[in-house]
């Protein structure tokens, strides 16, 4: 089942790049730009026959942050996981189903830790996203889902404006949603529940420049 249209993301993809590329007015440090390239593993999913699995394989991708406040920074991310899916049945009997890509467009904030060493700042960062699941047989729909993102790791300041950044990153596609209103004496109360089976992590590493 496709949970967002075409139009939709179109509308939000935008709204994520503009809110990233227009640098608001109070904005205190410079912009960086990260490429990177890693490894993404695990995402499994139980079905009737089987569990369904993620093959793990490289990744890349890229993200554009600018501080909003000191050692505060918002960050736009894209990765893409060129893949394909297995299904290992009850039976033992594991099989190859098809390719597929997988893509996460993430946005987030990014917390740098203050170490006092000057070149190396360790990093933490919580995204909130969208992954795209897009298989390459012409008879399968591509499925788009809220994501969420957890990230660490270090960034190592070579000059004033070239650095090498390494991470290790949780993605956490939400599989589920549901809610309800309860009402009682004291009034009404409206819940949100979402949660995940598939969750995958990544390793990755590549150059920062800052500008």
């Amino acid at each position: 089942m496709v949970l967002f249209s075409k139009k939709w993301f179109q509308f939000s993809l935008l709204s994520l790049l503009l809110s990233i590329l227009v640098v608001p007015a109070n904005a205190q440090g410079e912009l960086e730009l990260y490429g990177f390239y890693g490894w993404q593993f695990w995402g499994t999913q139980q079905s009737r026959e089987g569990e369904l699995r993620i093959k793990a394989a490289s990744d890349f991708g890229g993200a554009l942050s600018y501080e909003v406040q000191p050692h505060v920074r918002g960050e736009f991310t894209y990765i893409r996981q060129p893949t394909s899916v297995e299904i290992r049945r009850f039976t033992g009997f594991t099989e190859d189903l098809f390719d597929m890509a997988v893509e996460y467009y993430m946005l987030g904030g990014v917390y740098e830790v203050p170490s006092g060493r000057g070149r190396i700042v360790p990093f933490a960062s919580f995204q909130v996203g969208l992954a795209h699941f897009n298989p390459k047989p012409q008879n399968f729909s591509s499925e788009w889902r809220l994501a969420f993102g957890l990230s660490g790791g270090l960034k190592l300041f070579l000059t004033k404006r070239i650095g090498l950044r390494g991470d290790f990153r949780f993605l956490m596609p939400v599989q589920w949603a549901g809610g309800g209103i309860f009402c009682g004496g004291g009034g009404c109360n409206v819940g949100v529940t979402t949660g995940s089976t598939l969750i995958q992590g990544a390793v990755n590493g590549g150059v920062m420049i800052a500008f």
